[in-house]
This record gives C-alpha cells, structure tokens and sequence, in this order.
C-alpha cells in the first residue's frame, strides 16, 4: 500500500511538472498567443492542486519527523518554482524603454486610487470584466502561496507580526524595483492587493486551532519546548 501511494505521488507531480512547463512556454513567449486568462489560470491551477495531492499520497503512510521533513522538502521545492513564476510576472515582461529614458515612469501612492479608477471604468464600458479581475482579483492572489511557503520553512514567520513585517517590506521592494527597472508601475494598491491576500491565508492557516491540527497530524513541526534545568 505505501509503495502504491508514492506511485500515485509520482504521477500527480509529474503532471504538475507538465502543467508548470507549459506554464513557462506562455510566460516566456510573449509573442505567441496563448488564448485567455482562463488558460492560465487553469495551468496554476492544476500545479498548485498536483502538487497538494501528490504530497497527500506521499506522506500518508508517513509518520512523525519524517513526514514533517517530507512536507517540508516538497514545500522547498514547490516554492522555487512558485518563486521563478513571481520573477516572470513581475519582471521578464518587456522594458518600457521610452518611459525609463524620458523618466516618465508611472506611480500612485494615494490608497484604494487605482482599486476605483478600475470599478468606474469597469461601469462605464471603457474595461472589460476580464481586465478588471485580472487585476484586481490576480493582485489579491498572487502572493496567497507565501502564507504556506515562508511559515512552513521559516519557522519564526508562523509569528503573526513577523510574517506581516516580512510580507509589507517584500511587497513594498517588488514594488520599488518593478518602477525602477522600468518593468511595471510602483502602485500602493497592489501592495494593499497583495497584503491582503496572503494575511487573509495566513490567519486562515495559523491561528491556534488549525496550527495545533497540522502539529498533531505532522503536517508541520511542533513549537520547541524549553528544556527545564534541574
């Protein structure tokens, strides 16, 4: 029965491999045209739910240390590859050369500014319903991944102040060097998009009472007990 269910592990991380290569073909293709959004969404999709099955199946038959060692392996892992996505979309997109040149590189820094103009462009006909949920939606998930990933292999970020600490100054620097290289705007509101998301999974996942279940189940390590001295 444990060989059979690494077998099935195998399976759904090969096809997630699969759906994350194609992924890779539509992001560093940009001439090519690849359908929708839908598309995409589906790839991430498959990759993200592969890569939680297959972790089921291996680890099931897993106990104790080793099955915490796995998981965390697997979210290494996974999290390389969550994190060369990021570098794509955030900055292998072509370099407005004419804004970097003229200095006309664009910024907004008054909150919830761009959130609106979207809403009232959206009503008024001038944007499409898919333009406006990939940018306000896709924003709002795209650093959800991070509240698993950095707790799970930093374990002081399972500290609520420090991982909002950690996310706020990572978010404000993607932020900073996406306006300085020229690769996109420099936007508080995706920094409020992006924040959101990932606090809004991490209160999900590491409150006391689901923390406490992936410690019994060894889904994640316990908290280290101070030894007392006699």
């Amino acid at each position: 029965m444990k060989k059979f269910c690494k077998i099935i592990a195998v399976i759904f991380f090969l096809i997630g491999i699969m759906a994350a290569g194609i992924f890779a073909v539509i992001l560093f293709t940009p001439k090519q045209d690849f359908g929708s959004d839908r598309y995409v969404a589906a790839l991430c999709l498959i990759v993200l739910m592969s890569a939680v099955i297959g972790t089921f199946f291996l680890t099931r038959k897993e106990n104790g240390p080793r099955k915490v060692w796995m998981i965390r392996i697997v979210t290494v892992i996974g999290g390389l590859a969550y994190f060369m996505c990021l570098v794509g979309i955030l900055f292998m997109a072509r370099v407005n050369s004419s804004r970097i040149a003229t200095d006309m590189r664009s910024y907004s820094l008054v909150p919830f500014r761009t959130i609106k103009s979207f809403v009232q462009a959206y009503k008024s006909g001038a944007l499409s319903r898919t333009t406006v949920r990939r940018n306000l939606f896709g924003n709002f998930i795209l650093f959800m991944p991070m509240a698993w990933i950095l707790p799970v292999v930093f374990r002081r970020l399972r500290n609520g102040f420090a991982f909002t600490f950690v996310m706020l100054v990572g978010l404000c620097l993607v932020e900073y060097t996406q306006y300085k290289t020229g690769r996109g705007s420099m936007d508080i509101d995706d920094v409020i998009l992006n924040y959101a998301g990932a606090i809004l999974v991490f209160a999900m996942l590491w409150n006391k009472v689901i923390r406490g279940f992936m410690e019994r189940k060894n889904i994640v390590s316990g908290r280290k007990r101070k030894r007392k001295h006699n």
